[in-house]
């Protein structure tokens, strides 16, 4: 599972570069090579006492992003990463440059739009801020949240709507109610 994973991320980086693979990038010893190495680190770090739900899974995830181009392969292949750190790997750090990007740019967007949400509130201007100890998260369960009612949407006062932001005082989860 593992090499034949390797495998497609030798092709599809030959494919990304508009090469031909180099016939010793796809030696099948070499791949089964480094292939076995990280499946008995996966088993040092995974293999025992959970039933082998960790170790199994593990080895999913690995073989799913060890397929992409511009993946965390070409490093293993190189022998520039261990394969003990990447038995440890969690997803995130599994994922392609392209997905890390896009997930970085996504938390990015969550920070602008919070700090929006926190300017508005401090404006005043039809904004308001307190604290309501009977909301409930609908992430944590928790009791408790910090209220932001604000004015949105349209350019005059009779087309704006009022927003109310919740922000839970136990997990900092956000949400909102129309």
């Amino acid at each position: 599972m593992i090499a034949d994973s390797l495998k497609s991320h030798v092709l599809a980086a030959a494919r990304a570069s508009s090469k031909d693979p180099e016939p010793s990038e796809l030696d099948p010893e070499r791949l089964a090579g480094v292939a076995r190495g990280l499946e008995e680190a996966v088993f040092r770090v995974h293999g025992s006492g959970d039933g082998g739900g960790g170790y199994k899974g593990q080895l999913r995830m690995l073989a799913g992003a060890l397929k992409h181009a511009d993946g965390v392969a070409a490093d293993l292949l190189r022998g520039s990463l261990d394969p003990l750190d990447m038995a440890k790997a969690d997803s995130r750090a599994l994922a392609p440059a392209s997905v890390r990007a896009q997930a970085e740019e996504l938390e990015r967007r969550k920070r602008q739009e919070l700090e929006a949400w926190e300017k508005l509130a401090g404006q005043g201007g039809g904004a308001s801020v307190y604290k309501s100890a009977g909301t409930v998260c609908p992430s944590c369960g928790g009791f408790g949240a910090m209220v932001h009612n604000v004015l949105s949407g349209g350019t005059y006062a009779q087309e704006r709507v009022q927003i109310q932001k919740f922000v839970c005082d136990h997990c900092g989860s956000t949400w909102r109610n129309e």
